[in-house]
């Protein structure tokens, strides 16, 4: 198989990220008074797909030849890892606004009720590949492009901020 096979696995990674990309919805989703900002089924179960992927990458590290076991440990942990963070991130983080207030919240952290005038500016990371929102006194809010609704968001910060969004 040579050089084929992992040719064809990063060509279908890069094709599944552009499908997920496309699928992304513009505006924010209304449930009650607020509109959401959060990420879509298609996300949601490609989170869910790696746990399985990473318990199949974990049995075949333990089943690696001792000169390669830490390597392939290594590599386990590191889809753990990530597979913690996207399931973490995916379905855990809340975030939403209204009218008045910027809403957040983690597990790690308590609900933050952000009001608008707070808001001192965001920005877009190529690094991170994600905004940042920052704020005076409530800390920073990472925003993701993948998460629906992120662009009307952005669009609704830099209108209250009386200036004309960035380009990713």
């Amino acid at each position: 198989m040579g050089i084929f096979g992992p040719l064809a696995a990063g060509c279908v990674a890069a094709l599944l990220v552009i499908l997920l990309s496309r699928g992304v919805k513009r505006e924010s989703l209304p449930r009650g008074s607020r509109q959401w900002v959060e990420y879509g089924l298609a996300l949601k179960i490609v989170s869910a797909a790696f746990f399985p992927a990473s318990a199949f990458v974990s049995y075949a590290a333990f089943q690696a030849s001792p000169d390669q076991q830490v390597l392939a440990l290594s590599i386990a942990a590191g889809f753990w890892a990530a597979t913690i963070y996207l399931a973490y991130e995916f379905y855990f983080v809340r975030l939403s606004y209204d009218e008045d207030y910027i809403y957040h919240q983690t597990p790690l952290r308590r609900l933050r009720r952000i009001p608008w005038d707070a808001v001192k500016a965001v920005r877009y990371s190529p690094t991170t590949q994600a905004y940042t929102l920052k704020t005076a006194g409530h800390g920073d809010v990472s925003i993701s492009p993948y998460a629906d609704g992120h662009e009307a968001f952005i669009a609704q910060i830099h209108t209250r901020l009386n200036h004309t969004p960035p380009a990713p």
